[in-house]
């Protein structure tokens, strides 16, 4: 049964309206019902909120179109994390046309067989602006290194997908190190307890981030790739902290949101460089 009166709803579709907004609700989500916003192309079914994330939400028979795409085009406007989510009453589930059109346009998807309703999309944020090279057309060893982080990020989850780039980054530094160390290249003199030493390999998988980082950029007599993985690390560990202990902060979602493009292809050189 629908647990809120909605206006523009036909009777055909209360029951999917009503599953709909208990299931965003129960998710964490503020549900709105049918508001219309400064901008929106038309009034909505649901406008759902929960932190930084907005999902705007159409209930329909089946899809249409050219009004989806209207939606599309108003998500890919904004700032912040916008998404598009398309439910339809179907007893026959969905077709491959409308499929197709849901993973090329971003949108999520559901279908209400007036049993249940069931997912078939889930959707993703369209106003993050990220275009990633095709991984085919990245050097061999670097594949299996971005495969992960390129597949979280098309599916929407920028987040973690640039997170699993970093830690793909920062393994390979370590190891870079390592062998550096190890063979008498690198050599990295700090100070403990007012005594200058060298900075042995079994202290190098003990450092944080930070740590990692600053060594690096102690190195002497640096070649331009120490430089590079350096200046990586050192971007790295400045947004690790936003991705990590500051997810709530707007302002530091917002600079996310901005450098999440140039960040990724910061790490395409760096594992270039490391993987050469």
């Amino acid at each position: 049964m629908p647990v809120g009166d909605f206006k523009t709803v036909g009777d055909e579709l209360l029951h999917v309206a009503g599953d709909t907004e208990t299931l965003f609700a129960n998710e964490g989500y503020t549900v709105a019902l049918e508001t219309k916003e400064i901008g929106f192309p038309f009034t909505p079914t649901l406008v759902c909120r929960r932190g930084h994330q907005t999902v705007i939400v159409e209930i329909s028979s089946s899809l249409d179109r050219d009004h989806t795409e209207r939606w599309i085009r108003y998500c890919k406007s904004q700032t912040a994390d916008t998404r598009f989510c398309a439910v339809v009453r179907s007893q026959t589930g969905v077709d491959q046309h409308t499929m197709r059109f849901a993973v090329e346009k971003g949108l999520g998807l559901y279908v209400h067989d007036d049993q249940q309703l069931m997912e078939v999309r889930a959707p993703v944020d369209l106003a993050v602006h990220i275009a990633l090279p095709e991984i085919v057309d990245l050097a061999t060893p670097l594949r299996p290194l971005l495969a992960p982080a390129f597949q979280k990020v098309k599916g929407g989850d920028w987040r973690d997908g640039l997170n699993e780039a970093y830690l793909e980054v920062e393994q390979l530094a370590r190891e870079y190190l390592k062998d550096g160390i190890s063979s008498g290249r690198i050599v990295i003199v700090t100070k403990k307890r007012k005594k200058t030493i060298n900075l042995a390999i079994d202290a190098v998988d003990k450092m944080t981030l930070g740590e990692l980082k600053n060594s690096f950029s102690l190195i002497q007599n640096q070649n331009y790739k120490d430089a590079i993985i350096g200046s990586t690390l050192a971007m790295i560990n400045k947004t690790r902290i936003g991705l990590a202990h500051k997810r709530h902060s707007k302002a530091v979602e917002a600079e996310l949101r901005l450098q999440v493009g140039q960040n990724m292809y910061a790490v395409i050189t760096c594992l270039e460089e490391l993987t050469t």
